[in-house]
C-alpha cells in the first residue's frame, strides 16, 4: 500500500518516497471535471463515504473532479478519521511539527500529506504496542512478527528521510567559503549511511501475513517455540486498524488455531514414517529367527561346548 508514486498535475496530489504533496486546492468551477451527479449528494454522505478510503485512494480521487479537492472537505475527511475513524490514542500529534514537519503560510490547511503522516503514525503505534494477553472466549488475530519488523523499519526510514527534507527547505544554504573539507566529509558520510539504511528498508508486503499460510492459506502449523517467533497477537481494535491500513492482509483468528488439514498431513506423514521404521526393525531381526542362531547371539559368556563339532585327525 505504501508504494512510491510519480508526480501529478498541479492540482494532484502525488507520493514520493513514501511523502505525498499537494498543491493548494482550487475552486471547484476552475476545473472542468466536475460531477454534477455527485455534487447532489450531501456532505455527510461524501464525509462517510471519503472516510472510508485511505490517504492515496483519496489523493487519487482528487485528482478525478474537483469536487474532491475543496479544502474545506479535505480538512473535514481528515478530522474526522482523527478522531472517529482510529482512536484518538493512536492519531494524537499526527499534525505536530515533529510528525507533520513545520507549518509554513502557504501551506496553513491540513492536506492528504497529513492524512498519510497520520496513518504512518497510527502503524507505529499499534505495532510497538505490547502484545494484549488474552484469555479463552477473548478476540485476537495473529500478525506476522517479521512483517511487522520490515514495516517498522520502512516507516523509520519514511520518517527520516522526511524530516532530512523539511531540514535542507528550511535551512539556508551556506557558503561555499564557510564549509571546511572536515565537514564537507561528515556530511558525506552522514548522507551515505541514510542512503545505506532507505536502500535495506523495503516497504512491507500488502498482505501482512504472507509468510504465515500454509498452502491453505491457513495458519502454517509450527511448534510452541517457532510459533512464538513468527507471530504476534493483536487485539479487536489494533486489527481493525491494520485490516483498514492493508485490506489484503488474510484474516487468522487466535482461538481457530492452525491449520486442520496440515495437521492431518502431517500426523498421516509421522504414522507412515513409523510403520517404516519398524518394517525395518522386523527386517533386521529375520536372522535371530534361527533358535541356533538366536541362542548363539544371547549367550552372554563361555563357548557354547555342545554346539561345537570335534573333528579327529589321523
Amino acid at each position: 500500500t505504501f508504494k512510491n508514486k510519480k508526480r501529478v498535475q498541479k492540482q494532484g496530489c502525488a507520493c514520493k518516497s513514501g511523502r505525498m504533496t499537494m498543491s493548494p486546492p482550487s475552486s471547484p468551477n476552475s476545473d472542468t471535471n466536475s460531477c454534477p451527479l455527485v455534487e447532489n449528494l450531501p456532505p455527510e454522505i461524501h464525509l462517510s463515504i471519503l472516510t472510508y478510503l485511505r490517504a492515496i485512494d483519496l489523493s487519487s480521487l482528487q485528482k478525478t473532479c474537483s469536487l474532491f479537492n475543496t479544502r474545506s472537505l479535505i480538512t473535514n475527511v481528515i478530522h474526522h478519521t482523527a478522531t472517529v475513524i482510529y482512536p484518538p490514542s493512536l492519531t494524537d500529534g499526527f499534525d505536530t511539527p515533529i510528525i507533520g514537519g513545520e507549518v509554513t503560510s502557504n501551506t496553513e490547511f491540513l492536506t492528504y500529506e497529513s492524512l498519510r503522516n497520520m496513518e504512518m503514525l497510527v502503524v507505529a503505534r499499534i505495532l510497538s504496542s505490547p502484545e494484549p494477553s488474552l484469555s479463552r472466549g477473548e478476540v485476537g488475530f495473529y500478525v506476522s512478527k517479521s512483517w511487522c519488523r520490515t514495516a517498522l523499519q520502512w516507516l523509520e526510514v519514511q520518517q527520516e528521510t522526511r524530516l532530512h527534507s523539511l531540514e535542507a527547505l528550511s535551512s539556508s544554504p551556506p557558503s561555499s567559503s564557510s564549509l571546511t573539507k572536515k565537514k564537507k566529509k561528515k556530511l558525506s558520510k552522514q548522507q551515505r549511511l541514510q542512503h545505506r539504511k532507505a536502500s535495506s528498508a523495503t516497504a512491507p508486503p500488502p498482505n501482512a501475513n504472507d509468510d504465515l499460510l500454509c498452502e491453505h492459506f491457513q495458519l502454517r502449523p509450527h511448534n510452541s517455540k517457532s510459533a512464538r517467533a513468527r507471530r504476534r497477537i493483536m487485539d479487536k481494535q489494533a486489527w481493525k486498524v491494520l485490516k483498514r491500513l492493508y485490506p489484503d492482509t488474510t484474516q487468522l483468528e487466535w482461538s481457530h488455531g492452525e491449520c486442520l488439514q496440515c495437521a492431518m498431513e502431517t500426523e498421516t506423514t509421522r504414522r507412515l514414517e513409523m510403520a517404516r521404521k519398524e518394517k525395518e526393525r522386523q527386517k533386521r531381526k529375520e536372522p535371530l529367527s534361527c533358535s541356533f542362531v538366536r541362542a548363539f547371539y544371547t549367550r552372554s559368556r563361555g563357548v557354547p561346548l555342545h554346539s561345537l563339532t570335534h573333528h579327529h585327525h589321523h
